[in-house]
């Protein structure tokens, strides 16, 4: 079963720039696959086309991909891992795709991550795109700009389940992470397998 974690935010929010610090903190094994879905390119392109264990597919358009396809791409890859970036258009299509009947016993979502750069806060607000049930909520370049109190509070009740990190460059994000034992390590990679195997 792969795990899959969906990653959204507006175009220029830093999902890829994200993408590539995850990546490095997850403590992914030599042997372990991992299949990259990109609905979106950005101005940053992932770090790891390279290495033979990360296959990347860019999907243009929400309809290249549907059940099918990704059980396709789920049998020919074997991920132990399945990374989604994309807009908040893509989450409503996404959903639908990974609810699927096919795929209930290929996937298991293990997190959805909200990408906001603090430039794109009142907009996120205006236009209530933030919630979309994430568990995660990094607001990033925090730094950059003033946030109002305010529109944190918003972010945080909108997402009353969700960790919410504020951070001004991801390389923080390791810390806050392994802080909230969001990081991999065997003791919690057994646990997801118990949960998994009863589920």
């Amino acid at each position: 079963m792969s795990e899959v974690e969906i990653i959204i935010g507006f175009n220029g929010s830093g999902k890829t720039l994200f993408l590539n610090s995850y990546i490095r903190m997850k403590n992914i094994k030599n042997n372990e696959k991992i299949l990259v879905l990109c609905f979106d390119r950005g101005n940053t392109s992932i770090n790891y086309v390279i290495n033979d264990n990360i296959k990347i597919k860019f999907v243009d358009y929400n309809f290249q991909i549907d059940d099918n396809k990704l059980l396709y791409l789920i049998e020919i890859h074997k991920p132990h891992f399945i990374f989604i970036e994309g807009d908040y258009i893509l989450i409503k299509y996404i959903d639908n795709v990974l609810s699927s009947k096919l795929l209930k016993d290929k996937i298991f979502i293990t997190s959805r991550i909200n990408i906001i750069n603090s430039k794109h806060i009142n907009l996120v607000l205006k236009n209530r795109v933030c919630k979309i049930y994430s568990n995660i909520v990094i607001i990033n370049n925090f730094d950059d700009i003033e946030l109002y109190n305010n529109d944190l509070f918003m972010i945080k009740a909108i997402n009353r389940n969700a960790f919410v990190f504020c951070v001004n460059h991801y390389g923080e994000l390791y810390e806050k992470f392994k802080n909230y034992k969001l990081i991999r390590n065997d003791f919690y990679e057994n646990i997801f397998k118990c949960i998994k195997y009863l589920i």
